[in-house]
């Protein structure tokens, strides 16, 4: 009878434990499959796993800062092509193997200054200009479709510089605010399109007999931030690019990016080239600075990538299942340790992956 009684408990602890672990997996592929706690990956990979990083030294920015505007003037008081002209012109005196120009320079206003830029773009075919690519709602033979539309630069420097000299700057922050990512090309109508980064660092590959395989075409990779905000890259005011005083010795065989360095930007202060990332969530990253992390990645080739979806749905229901059937069978005191042990298992996990550039979310996919 007492035999009986045992086996009979053992057996509905057998049940419970199967039917604990059915529910458990159901709600896991629940909230994995729909992201659900999709905010509680993002705050573990933040705070946990992302730390600042080594990064190339012949990366430079030339900011348009604060000094700068306050030595020449008013962003919109500029005679912006040709200042950007001279820039130009002034730092390929030194040899630099690239020169990336994150500002777009659409719309022909017919002025001397617009044959400058193009002169000081075609001079020694090293210059990378910046585009966008949006998508708007347009009819075709009748129907309603979503068309891609692309910010080039004005013709006269569209024609200098080449398909090969641009690159689009579009970014995409996470719903909580934050940019952790980076298209690197896209393809559309069977066009290849690459982004501002990869067309810069393809042509320094060039210049410097690099091999460059290149990335896959619509994906997105977590960009592994070097640093927090203005620190890790030499930054050069603008205003002593044009007046020639500045450190040329980083300039010979490196990649120089000019971009908006100033906090709220005179170019847009509606929208200004600043965001949020994973490595400094109360100070914003200036958008050159955000390209500069992207072409390191590229260089070292060191992007965050995603676990293969596959593996995570199989490996986590069988590690959830395993645990649950262990701590329903254990003493209260015994299967709290092998949980928080579990816990403490699957952090350490996401730690190493994360070391090996991989992110590995534990409550998403």
């Amino acid at each position: 009878m007492i035999w009986g009684e045992f086996m009979e408990n053992k057996r509905k602890s057998y049940l419970i434990s199967v039917l604990f672990s059915l529910i458990v997996t159901l709600f896991m592929i629940l909230t994995m499959s729909t992201n659900m706690l999709k905010g509680l990956d993002y705050a573990i990979y933040d705070n946990f796993y992302e730390k600042e990083n080594s990064f190339s030294q012949n990366i430079v920015i030339v900011g348009i800062d604060a000094e700068t505007l306050s030595t020449i003037g008013e962003y919109s008081s500029w005679d912006k092509r040709k200042l950007y002209a001279e820039a130009i012109n002034n730092i390929n005196e030194y040899n630099p193997s690239v020169i990336g120009v994150d500002v777009l320079f659409t719309g022909t206003s017919y002025e001397t200054s617009d044959q400058m830029l193009v002169d000081a773009v075609k001079n020694k075919n090293n210059v990378v200009l910046a585009t966008e690519i949006g998508f708007v709602d347009e009819v075709v033979d009748g129907v309603h479709q979503k068309v891609m539309k692309i910010d080039r630069p004005y013709d006269a420097l569209y024609e200098a510089a080449g398909e090969s000299n641009l690159g689009f700057v579009n970014t995409s922050s996470d719903k909580d605010g934050i940019l952790r990512r980076a298209t690197l090309n896209a393809t559309y109508d069977g066009v290849s399109y690459s982004s501002f980064g990869e067309q810069i660092y393809k042509k320094y590959a060039i210049a410097n007999d690099l091999d460059y395989s290149g990335y896959k075409t619509n994906s997105k990779y977590l960009i592994n931030y070097n640093g927090k905000p203005e620190q890790g890259y030499q930054v050069i005011p603008f205003s002593r690019v044009l007046s020639k005083e500045f450190d040329t010795s980083c300039i010979e065989d490196s990649i120089v990016l000019i971009g908006f360095y100033a906090t709220g930007n005179a170019y847009n202060k509606d929208n200004p080239d600043e965001y949020y990332t994973t490595i400094s969530h109360n100070v914003k990253m200036f958008g050159v600075e955000i390209h500069a992390n992207i072409i390191n990645n590229i260089y070292n080739d060191s992007f965050v990538n995603n676990a293969n979806v596959v593996i995570q749905y199989i490996f986590n229901i069988i590690f959830i299942c395993a645990i649950i059937f262990v701590i329903t069978r254990l003493k209260f005191l015994y299967s709290t340790i092998v949980a928080f042990g579990a816990i403490l298992f699957e952090f350490i996990l996401g730690i190493i992956l994360y070391n090996a550039n991989v992110f590995y979310p534990t409550t998403s996919l």
